[in-house]
């Protein structure tokens, strides 16, 4: 199912959304506004257009997001992982209770998902919304 749109609350996201892919967006772009939203990147490789950021605290929640970015084409396709402080993780290996992100019908999911959707709009590209 893809539904496009260019903001969060113009039009609802389908529960199950996992994937943003956002057009016309550079590599070099992408990790800009990465660092611009306080992302550390964990790893970034402009050959391969993968940029995989550091778990960062989703404000107002105890929740950590990390992003993962893939730019091919001038397309930005976009997914992330969480963790929270009730379960975190025991090292940066360890991937037993990291869990994708996706949007629900629960509000504290939802919270984490807008932070990705909000660094994808922040790239003023067409946005696209998948499950993958």
């Amino acid at each position: 199912m893809l539904i496009s749109i260019t903001t969060f609350w113009q039009q609802q996201i389908p529960i199950g959304t996992n994937t943003i892919t956002v057009k016309n967006v550079s590599f070099t772009n992408a990790l800009n506004v990465l660092k611009s939203f306080g992302y550390k990147i964990r790893k970034a490789d402009g050959s391969l257009g993968d940029i995989q950021t550091e778990f960062k605290d989703v404000p107002g929640t105890i929740t950590h997001l990390s992003l993962s970015i893939h730019v091919k084409n001038n397309n930005a396709i976009i997914q992330g992982n969480w963790w929270t402080n009730l379960a975190p993780p025991k090292n940066n290996s360890d991937t037993t209770l990291v869990m994708s992100v996706e949007k629900s019908g629960s509000l504290g999911l939802n919270t984490i998902f807008k932070q990705m959707d909000d660094f994808a709009i922040a790239l003023k590209g067409e946005t696209t919304y998948t499950r993958k």
